[in-house]
């Protein structure tokens, strides 16, 4: 995140947002990366199918992960936060401050720990590496490089 935010970008993937505005980031995510992580996922642990055999897409892992987090009891308003849910009822919505209280980073740790038990590491066998960011105008959506015709369209 340094690395992007020194670049004085606010998003963590900017480039999924450049160019027009037809394309917005999910079918630019999926188009870019998405498919290698459904992929890279579905061999380590098997995604679900449906009856005509379509395996499940992004938004089917995220539900994955809603009903993880469920089977480990969480408190509700946890899985919410995680998941982006609005706060439902007076009392989440209006009197948990914790945020406040104990500070951003306390409540961010505590639910990464709470992911971090609901989803299985499917990166474990990887190896840590330096960050080595490019400049955003050198990246490549495509894989193409510099100067390729493929790369000036992306």
């Amino acid at each position: 995140m340094a690395a992007i935010e020194a670049e004085g970008h606010k998003m963590l993937f900017p480039e999924l947002y450049r160019g027009d505005l037809a394309k917005r980031g999910g079918v630019r995510f999926y188009a870019t990366s998405g498919r290698y992580l459904l992929d890279h996922v579905d061999r380590i642990t098997p995604l679900l199918r449906t009856a005509s055999g379509k395996r499940a897409d992004l938004h089917s892992m995220r539900t994955s992960g809603g009903g993880a987090l469920e089977d480990l009891r969480a408190k509700q308003i946890h899985v919410n936060d995680i998941m982006g849910h609005a706060r439902k009822g007076t009392g989440p919505r209006n009197y948990n401050k914790a945020w406040f209280a104990k500070g951003g980073a306390a409540i961010l740790e505590k639910r990464l720990v709470l992911m971090c038990e609901a989803t299985p590491n499917v990166t474990a066998h990887l190896a840590r590496a330096p960050l080595a960011l490019l400049p955003l105008e050198e990246r490549s959506r495509t894989g193409s490089s510099v100067g390729c015709a493929s790369r000036k369209k992306a």
